[in-house]
């Protein structure tokens, strides 16, 4: 397996490295973001990678900022405080409205600026100064039925530089990888039937991965 950055506004591969086989891709997204020149950049990443040494690798050794897309039950002491902040009184973005694949989308962001050292016990991750909770409404138009989701996140940008609105076009720039990356190697180079198997030719036949995989942002909302 291969852990790949993918460039979010140009989809292009930025870097990938290969996940041992004792091991899994937690500290493979480590490896790669130190291989990388990432100063300045912001690197969004998925529920997995929410952790304490990989948000220390960014932040001291890389000297970039990270987005925690979403926080779940991997992480549950965090997840359990960020449900419990006062969102009522954050800031909120404005409604986003998408259509496609036979779907109605709502999304709107709050974003809660835990820089004040009050709030230093709690989101203990690291060199983290906001907290963000998207909620999502979706209608599907053929079936007519409608759900909503909500999810958390941590992220090291500050209020000067991410207010609710690019907090939501970030976490949503996130999710491109589904198409630009992971779509194109199932379907257009319908990599799960390629039975090379000799010494290299899997990995240079192989488009960057697939299943694990975190994002960078080029830094078009943000000055590095």
């Amino acid at each position: 397996m291969m852990v790949a950055a993918v460039e979010h506004c140009s989809g292009l591969i930025l870097g990938q490295v290969q996940v041992g086989s004792k091991t899994n891709e937690i500290p493979a997204v480590r490896q790669l973001s130190k291989d990388l020149d990432l100063k300045g950049r912001v690197a969004a990443l998925d529920a997995l990678h929410a952790q304490q040494e990989t948000a220390r690798c960014l932040v001291e050794s890389c000297r970039a900022d990270y987005v925690a897309a979403s926080v779940k039950d991997n992480q549950p002491t965090i997840r359990k405080n960020l449900e419990e902040l006062d969102w009522a009184g954050a800031g909120w973005s404005e409604d986003k409205f998408d259509k496609g694949h036979g779907r109605l989308e709502t999304r709107r962001c709050a974003v809660f600026d835990l820089s004040d050292p009050k709030w230093n016990e709690i989101c203990k991750l690291k060199g983290r100064k906001q907290a963000f909770r998207i909620e999502r409404t979706r209608h599907v138009r053929k079936t007519g039925k409608t759900s909503r989701e909500t999810v958390y996140g941590l992220t090291s940008l500050g209020a000067d530089k991410a207010g609710p609105d690019a907090m939501l076009s970030l976490a949503g720039n996130h999710w491109r990888i589904e198409n630009r990356l992971h779509y194109a190697t199932d379907f257009t180079c319908d990599e799960d039937r390629c039975r090379a198997r000799v010494r290299h030719l899997p990995r240079n036949l192989r488009c960057p991965d697939l299943v694990n995989s975190f994002e960078l942002n080029q830094g078009r909302f943000f000055q590095p």
